[in-house]
């Protein structure tokens, strides 16, 4: 049997298809471990707690570092600031298993004070953290786990909505760090190249060391990820995955040449919209077509490793926290890109479900 700590599903889904409901009519939120006891895991595959309140609160995104430390994301201050007046209130904090026993039990705040933050990522000696209008770094040189250092490396990210926000840094093969525009975008600027770039309509990649950034093919609102050979992935909250075959810069070297669109839908089910989870179907008010359908895909992950078993390596996994699961995808090339068709064993469950309805 392979063992897997089946890591707290984090992400920005977005929540507006969901009826406000009265107290009485939610099921009251579980303790740690009955949370734990209420996924449904596939044959083989079990999960385990490794980190609860109060060593995380609200994360919306995780990174390992290199030492094994986890560096979360916490957006504290959502929906209103952290004092209900705006007062910036998110933070980073950095969790360590000082025993080994396979859970966190430390938990340092690296960074505070920051508005309404929505991805880290383990970069140099700190982290790159997406705080819009801004990408900050940071780092910490006096060994206290404590930032120290705090410098703005790009400016100009659209703040309009939280849930449209920059996120999903990822470092490429090709040696850029590519990451989601959140939809709306901006005109941003490298702060150490001084160059601005507009991202509407696209995402974008940068050289943080030297303020470079360019437009990336593709719109992505959460999560931009790629897989063994460099393919880039995306999606928004009604797509469940995308495939950005052409790159923006091999398009850019003929501007007389209209190119196609940018983005491939990857799932080929004939009803590839469908999730099945395994709680309870909450009402909707508006769009009650929508119910059992993607509607806050969110934090998409390619499995690129072999632990889980061979069979699931190149996967993609897409959260699905509207319907409390985590749908997965398998990938198979399709000419110039990538097609995507639910396993054989998963044609009316998904891969990772809650009976929980607090499960995000």
């Amino acid at each position: 049997m392979n063992r897997v700590a089946l890591w707290l599903v984090v992400g920005l889904g977005l929540l507006a298809g969901s009826r406000s409901l009265q107290a009485e009519e939610m099921p009251p939120p579980l303790s740690p471990e009955e949370g734990v006891r209420s996924l449904r895991v596939k044959p083989g595959l079990r999960a385990e707690l490794v980190a609860s309140e109060p060593l995380v609160v609200d994360p919306v995104a995780i990174d390992w570092g290199t030492d094994g430390k986890l560096w979360v994301c916490e957006m504290r201050d959502y929906p209103s600031g952290i004092d209900g007046n705006w007062k910036p209130g998110g933070q980073i904090n950095v969790l360590e298993d000082t025993n080994g026993d396979g859970k966190y039990d430390k938990s340092t705040v690296f960074l505070d004070g920051l508005p309404f933050p929505t991805g880290v990522m383990a970069w140099r000696k700190g982290a790159l953290i997406c705080a819009a209008p801004e990408i900050i770094y940071a780092e910490d040189t006096d060994g206290d786990g404590k930032a120290d250092v705090r410098k703005v490396v790009y400016r100009g990210f659209a703040t309009e909505n939280y849930q449209a926000r920059v996120n999903g840094l990822s470092y490429n093969l090709d040696n850029w760090v590519y990451g989601a525009n959140g939809l709306i975008g901006g005109t941003i600027r490298g702060m150490a190249s001084g160059k601005e770039v507009n991202i509407g309509g696209r995402d974008f990649r940068i050289k943080p060391d030297t303020g470079v950034v360019e437009p990336a093919s593709g719109l992505t609102q959460q999560g931009r990820v790629h897989d063994d050979e460099g393919n880039q992935f995306g999606g928004n909250n009604s797509i469940l995955l995308q495939h950005y075959p052409l790159p923006d810069h091999a398009s850019r070297r003929n501007p007389h040449v209209a190119p196609p669109a940018p983005a491939v839908y990857v799932p080929k089910d004939p009803d590839s919209r469908q999730v099945f989870p395994a709680s309870r179907t909450i009402e909707r008010f508006n769009h009650p077509e929508s119910a059992n359908r993607v509607t806050s895909a969110c934090g998409i992950g390619i499995y690129r490793d072999d632990l889980l078993g061979e069979e699931y390596t190149g996967n993609a996994f897409i959260c699905e926290p509207v319907h409390n699961l985590v749908h997965r995808e398998v990938l198979k090339a399709d000419g110039v890109t990538v097609a995507g068709h639910r396993a054989s064993d998963d044609q009316e469950s998904e891969f990772l479900a809650s009976t929980d309805n607090w499960f995000r």
